[in-house]
């Protein structure tokens, strides 16, 4: 037992070793694509990588959103977001204003493109997945940045 030879010694504490930063592998694609490619690339990337995510779990989506409720909806797509490393998510719906808020945290993307565009893969996947929810075309932009906010969260809301 190499691996935890020595570490069993009168008085000392089990070592902690830290995890990487979530995210790497996101922000070191959207990097290499950043540095070999242009903005028409990475925009080009950012959308299309949202879409085939979307795509990949549309069918899982649509099921929750005929049997289920909107809480429902919502907690199985942040199940889907935190799994594959995408951060967490809650939204809330302002009946009267009819505007839909998504909040977002623990985005890899943040900081990956110096704060410019940062959240567009969110936009256009949000915008897709909200579309199907409410079986109708809707659109989300950030409106509040995790890179330039206190919270450490980015706000997207319907326009």
């Amino acid at each position: 037992m190499k691996f935890f030879k020595g570490s069993e010694r009168e008085g000392s504490s089990p070592e902690r070793i830290k995890p990487l930063r979530r995210g790497l592998l996101v922000r070191s694609f959207v990097n290499t694509i950043r540095e070999a490619g242009d903005e028409e690339d990475l925009r080009f990337f950012l959308e299309s990588s949202a879409r085939n995510l979307f795509s990949s779990v549309r069918e899982l989506l649509e099921e929750v959103r005929e049997e289920n409720s909107v809480e429902c909806f919502v907690s199985v797509l942040d199940l889907i977001l935190s799994r594959e490393g995408l951060g967490s998510l809650s939204v809330e719906i302002d009946k009267e204003s009819r505007k839909l808020r998504v909040f977002l945290s623990g985005s890899p993307f943040l900081g990956a493109l110096g704060g410019d565009k940062d959240c567009f893969f969110y936009e256009v996947f949000l915008s897709e997945v909200f579309s199907l929810l409410l079986g109708k075309g809707i659109r989300l932009r950030e409106v509040s940045c995790a890179v330039g906010g206190d919270e450490g969260v980015c706000v997207f809301e319907s326009v």
